[in-house]
């Protein structure tokens, strides 16, 4: 059984709109998180969470990076 330790909600207000600051303050707490010890339920959840992030802004950011990088060099074909 996984334990929802909290829901995210994106909206035009929030700080989703500066990617840069949410990720660091996701890495802030995610790191605090894990320095006062996890159970082994709570480690599972912070694995999760650790994916989601992954999924959600790391792999895409990748994904645009290497667009970008080969619509500027010539001869390079985009990553999939």
């Amino acid at each position: 059984m996984l334990l929802t330790v909290a829901k995210y909600v994106r909206h035009r207000g929030n700080m989703s709109n500066d990617t840069k600051r949410l990720l660091h303050w996701v890495e802030v707490v995610r790191g605090l998180e894990k320095e006062r010890g996890l159970s082994g339920q709570e480690e599972l959840a912070w694995d999760e969470g650790a994916q989601f992030f992954a999924r959600a802004y790391a792999k895409p950011l990748q994904r645009a990076f290497h667009a970008v990088r080969a619509a500027v060099t010539p001869g390079r074909e985009p990553r999939r």
